[in-house]
């Protein structure tokens, strides 16, 4: 008797140290995958911008062992190379962001329509086509006053 306990005297905090790493790496797997979900929920409105593109650039390691999430990454990335079907863009985005969906905890409670609501106000978007805009006029401007320019 008196082994049994000098072995669960020594094996214990073995244990305890083995599981609170396991639940540890496991809580920031979920976290990354909770932070590129709502990188790209967030911005679902809006053309690629460097977050996104992290974001998206992460799935294959994020989701690494979520084989329905890859599986639909895949598909988008492969549909958003043809760009003779980017009608079809925005349903197989709302596919990616389901499956994402179900994996951070939201399976049974958001579906594709709630994916699909976005919010985006008439003057952030005439903002952006402001800023664009003014982009595009700067880039013109200073292009045509190159004098290092050749003709």
């Amino acid at each position: 008797m008196i082994y049994i306990n000098i072995l669960a005297i020594l094996i214990s905090p073995i244990v305890a140290l083995l599981l609170t790493k396991y639940l540890q790496n496991r809580k920031e797997v979920r976290e990354r995958q909770y932070n590129v979900f709502i990188t790209l929920v967030s911005s679902r409105h809006k053309n690629i911008d460097h977050e996104q593109a992290k974001a998206f650039n992460s799935i294959d390691i994020v989701f690494h062992n979520c084989e329905g999430v890859r599986k639909s990454w895949k598909e988008y990335f492969e549909l958003i190379h043809q760009p003779n079907r980017i009608s079809e863009w925005d349903n197989k985005r709302l596919e990616l962001l389901k499956a994402m969906s179900d994996v951070v905890g939201y399976k049974n409670i958001i579906d594709h329509l709630d994916l699909g609501r976005v919010y985006s106000p008439v003057g952030l978007t005439e903002e952006q086509a402001t800023q664009k805009r003014l982009a595009e006029s700067m880039i013109s401007f200073f292009e045509s006053n190159n004098p290092k320019k050749e003709k």
